[in-house]
């Protein structure tokens, strides 16, 4: 089984966080991550307490 961590950068890419990503690269992003999900590869939020 294969995971993967996200940064925040991927994450802004994916939620399309306004001033922080781009239409262009979220869309690719977008389309990478659902074949990476589809695949079965799983994906890991890391976060601080």
């Amino acid at each position: 089984m294969i995971y993967t961590f996200l940064d925040t950068g991927i994450l802004d890419e994916l939620l399309k966080i306004p001033a922080h990503s781009n239409a262009e690269d979220s869309e690719k992003i977008k389309e990478e991550f659902r074949e990476r999900i589809d695949s079965g590869e799983k994906l890991i939020i890391p976060f601080a307490q």
